[in-house]
């Protein structure tokens, strides 16, 4: 839903407004849904072990930023059981678990690496940029789309193979 601000152009209450507004991509992690959550999400996971109830900006920021790419997961101090089997010695922590190898494989057991750089975005993006998944975005603006490629399955197989092509393409010159 659309929200207005309607009140004075302040500084605070105006930031305050905005960062409200920003969604959290990252589901609260238990010892129960666990398993499901890194047999179901394909992705490397990047994880918030946290005292908060509330999630922080950055990582709510973050879990958007790599939406699709990365999936995001938070997980209390209480999960004590969670936290010790992931190697997690102090709270708050981030960690890495990482599903796929550097090719995109799922690998056989994974690797758990707890983030020790310093907790600034820049960092931590420098650190996920090495285990975001790739992704593939097709925008289409033409209207007269429909008329020159078709519907359905046509239409599909066009997207596909323009994405491939710019795919090899770009893979070539590296």
């Amino acid at each position: 839903t659309m929200q207005f601000y309607n009140k004075e152009l302040e500084e605070n209450p105006l930031t305050n407004f905005i960062t409200e507004g920003i969604i959290s991509r990252a589901p609260k992690i238990t010892k129960e849904n666990f398993p499901n959550f890194v047999k179901e999400v394909k992705e490397n996971k990047f994880l918030l072990v946290t005292k908060k109830s509330k999630t922080p900006l950055l990582f709510r920021g973050l879990s958007n930023y790599y939406y699709g790419q990365i999936a995001f997961g938070e997980i209390h101090e209480s999960e004590k059981d969670l936290i010790k089997k992931l190697g997690v010695k102090k709270v708050p922590s981030l960690v890495l678990y990482q599903s796929l190898d550097e090719n995109f494989a799922e690998l056989d057991d994974p690797i758990i690496t707890i983030y020790s750089g310093e907790n600034k975005a820049a960092e931590i993006i420098k650190f996920l940029e090495q285990f975001k998944d790739f992704m593939i975005i097709v925008l289409i603006r033409d209207k007269n789309f429909k008329q020159f490629c078709g519907q359905g399955n046509q239409k599909l197989r066009w997207l596909t193979d323009c994405a491939i092509f710019k795919y090899e393409s770009s893979s070539e010159h590296k």
